[in-house]
């Protein structure tokens, strides 16, 4: 896209509002969150998930930084394709529910967060970290600012990265060439999402479309639908049959209640002489 601050500029300040809370910049709400997570980590003797979430912090500023550089800035690349459909500033119905969650984005990290480890966040989280060992101990550094110190560092060092690869002046003058040629190089993996759309496809979806071809041709036409023929067929030729005795003629009821009669006679015969 590109440029789409001019267009949309409250889109803008709402998609940089929500990337800085999900980097975890100090006085958003992703910064207590996701500190208080990496923190908990280390503070409950899980070194090497302490280790990965930092990194992974980084690498989150960096793809985030990425998607609204590439989406914001430099001039507007919607045009390229003639098949995309252009850009245009969504409506307040749109608008007004995004702008409901900016405040919290902003301020909420904030409110849950006072009061240390009697707050509702560090509660919260308590049974995340629950039965390990505690590596930090008393007369050790604070560990804590020391954690948000480190995080911010690789969040800068992030944004950095993405600043100079796709919001310079010279990464702009031929983004649209660059960018289509990433794209083009980018490994399959991560073209097709790690599979993970086609791991959905095959573990729900085609079984989902298979059961209902199944339902569809077999059991409703065949099972369901001919159960309901098939009791519409007797209940029919019950109903002839009843009707067939309903003659009008006084000698037809007179014959069948001799014949009832006899059968009754019949009976209590064969069952007393088995007895």
């Amino acid at each position: 896209m590109g440029g789409l601050w001019k267009r949309m500029p409250f889109a803008f300040w709402v998609m940089l509002t929500g990337v800085l809370s999900i980097c975890g910049v100090p006085g958003f709400s992703g910064f207590f969150s996701k500190d208080a997570i990496i923190y908990g980590a280390l503070q409950h003797g899980h070194p090497y998930i302490y280790a990965i979430d930092i990194v992974t912090a980084g690498i989150t500023a960096y793809y985030m930084f990425r998607m609204l550089f590439i989406a914001f800035l430099g001039e507007y690349r919607g045009d390229v394709d003639p098949d995309a459909h252009h850009a245009h500033a969504p409506a307040w119905i749109m608008n007004a529910p995004v702008a409901v969650l900016v405040a919290p984005s902003v301020a909420i990290g904030g409110a849950l967060m006072t009061g240390g480890d009697s707050s509702p966040w560090a509660k919260f989280l308590a049974p995340l970290f629950g039965g390990s060992t505690a590596v930090v101990t008393a007369g050790s550094p604070n560990w804590e600012i020391v954690t948000s110190g480190i995080v911010f560092a690789f969040v800068v060092i992030g944004f950095g990265i993405a600043w100079l690869r796709y919001a310079t002046r010279g990464a702009q003058a031929d983004a649209t060439e660059r960018l289509h040629r990433e794209s083009m190089r980018m490994p399959a993996i991560l073209t097709n999402q790690f599979y993970f759309d086609a791991a959905i496809n095959l573990i729900f979806v085609r079984p989902a479309q298979l059961a209902g071809a199944v339902a569809g041709r077999v059991l409703d036409p065949r099972v369901f639908d001919g159960a309901v023929r098939d009791l519409v067929f007797w209940a029919r030729w019950l109903g002839a049959l009843v009707r067939s005795f309903q003659t009008g003629l006084v000698r037809t009821y007179a014959l069948i209640l001799v014949f009832g009669a006899a059968c009754f006679i019949v009976y209590y015969a064969v069952a007393g002489a088995a007895r």
